[in-house]
C-alpha cells in the first residue's frame, strides 16, 4: 500500500519528454535528486519515448523509487501499426 505522504506533493510530468535527449535525461535525474518522486507518463506520449526515457532513469540510477502513474488506452502511432501486424500473424496448428 502506497501512503499519500510518501508521494511528493509536485510531479514530473512525461507529456513531452523522449528518450533521444540528454538534456531530458538529466532533468529527470535532476528532478528525482530535488524530492520529486512522482512520475507522470504514457505509452503514448512521445511515440512511448516518454516510457523508455524513464525505464532509462531508473535502470542506471537504483537508487531512485519513483512513483510511476500511466494510463491505459488506444494506441497510437509506431506501436499501433506493431500490435496490428501481431494481432494479424495467426499461428495455425
Amino acid at each position: 500500500m502506497v501512503m499519500l505522504d510518501e508521494i511528493s506533493k509536485i510531479g514530473f510530468g512525461g507529456y513531452r519528454i523522449t528518450s533521444d535527449s540528454d538534456e531530458h535525461y538529466r532533468s529527470l535525474c535532476l528532478a528525482l535528486n530535488l524530492g520529486c518522486n512522482l512520475i507522470d507518463t504514457s505509452s503514448n506520449y512521445m511515440d512511448g519515448k516518454s516510457e523508455e526515457l524513464i525505464g532509462k532513469v531508473i535502470k542506471n540510477n537504483p537508487h531512485y523509487t519513483p512513483f510511476i502513474i500511466t494510463k491505459a488506452g488506444y494506441i497510437q502511432g509506431n506501436k499501433d501499426r506493431k500490435s496490428t501486424r501481431l494481432n494479424s500473424s495467426h499461428i495455425t496448428i
